[in-house]
């Protein structure tokens, strides 16, 4: 069982200077639904989590020092961790508004995760706390779907004096159990640090909302692409050879850049990631300098038009803008204009064109089954949100996942191939 256990909406727990160790399953050292404060303990846990926390239950440690070794999944977990936030929708704790809190000491998390936040709403507050990742995976927070459904997967973190080292997942990927949405809060304050990367922990796009503010003195260093909806940044963000992308969700993120000529600099943005439609893709709100193909920028440099190459199949695309001294120009400014064209046709502008994903509802035509011969026939088209529809074809574009068919009718369930991701289920009349 737990070292610490507080158990109903009302009641708490206080405690000062103890040590515990537990080895058992199902037995982290503080299980709470409700408010435990502990002090100046040292805390260990050899098999389970090191803290639960379920429903409206809080935990706050002062100046003391966390080992878990987390090896086994309990309940419906899915993932291995030192911190667990959660609500079972068991019975045994109500409400979705739990708290962490610790401050100065020592977090040691061996294995998994080292905080996990799913089916709640979670605040964690972390000042000046010495937290030491050792599992090799280094995810230092996870706010995503897992075993248990009913809510969304919310967290707030807020960091104060504090270093944070590790990578972030937000995804609203769905599990065995729930398809939530998740989010998270990222607060920094008082010179605190966060080396890591924000993203949904598959290299896919199932980015869940993501608000990140970076206090004065406060520094954020990217160790891999990250994918944030808002950034507010008064502090300092180090990119390095990383991408930072702001927009809603992530999953069609905004990428940011400047481009400079001469003695001006222009900020340019556009979408980074499109879905395949079957045609030459453009960046319709590719802006530089707030400004659109055709426009005027600032320092009479025209931002001429856009040239495209690989921008029709599934893949990385490249967008070149070309820039047209203005009338009047003098021989520095043509001179720079000339060696940022230059420079574009090797280093162009990038994007993503991915997989289009196959649904029934954008799917039209017919399907049939010859029962003679155990064979389908289709003429198919989809609706990939460009100017026509698209003729998918069988074996490139599509597979059969699975057929049924009775005396009349016929149904069969495709998946995207090629260009086209996702399931669609089609029904059609059965041929002899």
């Amino acid at each position: 069982m737990a070292a610490y256990v507080s158990g109903g909406d009302d009641l708490g727990l206080w405690s000062h200077g103890f040590g515990f160790s537990v080895t058992f399953l199902q037995s982290s050292q503080i299980y709470s639904t409700a408010d435990v404060k502990v002090s100046n303990a040292v805390l260990t846990s050899n098999k389970s989590e090191g803290v639960c926390i379920e429903g409206n239950g809080t935990i706050t440690l002062t100046d003391c020092t966390l080992t878990a070794s987390n090896t086994q999944k309990n309940g419906n977990a899915q993932y291995l961790d030192t911190i667990m936030i959660y609500q079972s929708m068991s019975g045994d704790a109500t409400g979705t508004g739990s708290g962490f809190s610790m401050t100065g000491g020592n977090l040691n998390s061996k294995s998994g995760h080292v905080f996990h936040v799913t089916n709640t709403t979670a605040t964690i507050n972390l000042n000046g706390v010495n937290i030491d990742n050792s599992d090799s995976g280094g995810i230092l927070l996870s706010v995503t779907n897992d075993g248990w459904s009913g809510n969304n997967n919310t967290a707030t973190v807020n960091a104060s004096s504090q270093t944070l080292e590790g990578s972030v997942i937000v995804s609203s990927e769905a599990s065995t159990k729930s398809d939530s949405a998740s989010s998270l809060t990222l607060n920094l304050s008082n010179a605190s640090t966060f080396e890591g990367k924000i993203d949904d922990g598959n290299g896919g796009d199932n980015f869940g909302a993501v608000d990140v503010v970076i206090g004065e003195g406060c520094t954020w260093n990217l160790t891999g692409d990250s994918y944030v909806t808002t950034l507010t940044n008064n502090g300092t963000v180090n990119k390095g050879n990383y991408e930072l992308y702001v927009g809603s969700g992530g999953s069609s993120g905004i990428k940011n850049g400047t481009l400079k000529i001469g003695e001006y600099t222009y900020e340019y943005s556009y979408t980074d990631k499109v879905s395949y439609s079957g045609q030459k893709i453009k960046l319709t709100d590719l802006t530089i300098g707030g400004k659109k193909a055709g426009e005027t920028l600032s320092g009479n440099v025209i931002f001429k038009s856009v040239k495209y190459r690989n921008n029709k199949k599934v893949g990385t695309a490249s967008a070149i803008p070309v820039f047209k001294a203005g009338k009047g120009a003098d021989a520095g400014l043509r001179s720079a204009v000339k060696s940022l064209n230059k420079s574009l046709k090797t280093s162009p502008l990038q994007f993503t064109v991915k997989e289009c994903t196959l649904k029934s509802d954008i799917i039209s035509g017919t399907a049939a089954y010859k029962k003679s011969s155990g064979k389908w026939s289709f003429n198919l088209k989809a609706d990939t949100g460009g100017t026509k529809l698209q003729k998918l074809k069988y074996g490139r574009d599509f597979a059969v996942i699975e057929g049924y068919y009775n005396a009349e009718k016929a149904t069969v369930q495709i998946e995207g191939k090629g260009n086209y991701t996702g399931t669609a289920v089609i029904s059609s009349v059965q041929t002899k």
